[in-house]
């Protein structure tokens, strides 16, 4: 159906060019001689077209600045196994506060090198907040730190 219309499109084109008496008369080239082939540069013409077209699209954009909170979670260690909760939680956050006040030294020794090793690897950065209280945050996070500059006693102050 398609190609019997294309068919007859162009025996319609042809009919009106061949029917047409006004088309002009081809120019009779000579066979030898020396021929100078013109150099169109499309390069500069693209450019043109493409200066033409930047200047026609230029839009204002409205930018929103949006904040993106860094996920934290924070957790109370009281046995071994609470280290595998926050091996799990550590890949979806970004900021982990451990307290570790409640367990003892010897399984905080074992279990805090597993975990760091698990948390480095997931590019953490670690440290310590207090005596009893681990800090690990991902490399992308930034954290304003501010330490007191006062040596005085807070109650003069």
């Amino acid at each position: 159906m398609v190609i019997e219309d294309i068919k007859k499109d162009l025996k319609k084109i042809i009919k009106k060019i061949k029917s047409n008496k006004s088309l002009p008369k081809p120019i009779d080239v000579e066979e030898e001689g020396e021929y100078v082939p013109i150099e169109i540069q499309p390069s500069q013409e693209i450019e043109e077209v493409r200066e033409e077209e930047k200047e026609e699209e230029k839009v204002v954009e409205v930018v929103k600045e949006i904040k993106i909170y860094p996920k934290l979670f924070v957790a109370r260690i009281r046995h071994p196994i609470d280290f595998k909760v926050v091996k799990e939680k550590a890949p979806d956050v970004d900021v982990i506060i451990l307290n570790v006040e409640e367990l003892p030294e010897e399984i905080l020794n074992k279990e805090f090198v597993d975990l760091k090793n698990y948390l480095t690897t997931l590019k953490y950065n670690l440290g310590l907040i207090g005596e009893n209280i681990l800090l690990a945050f991902k490399e992308e996070v930034e954290l304003e730190r501010y330490v007191s500059q006062i040596k005085e006693d807070a109650e003069e102050v």
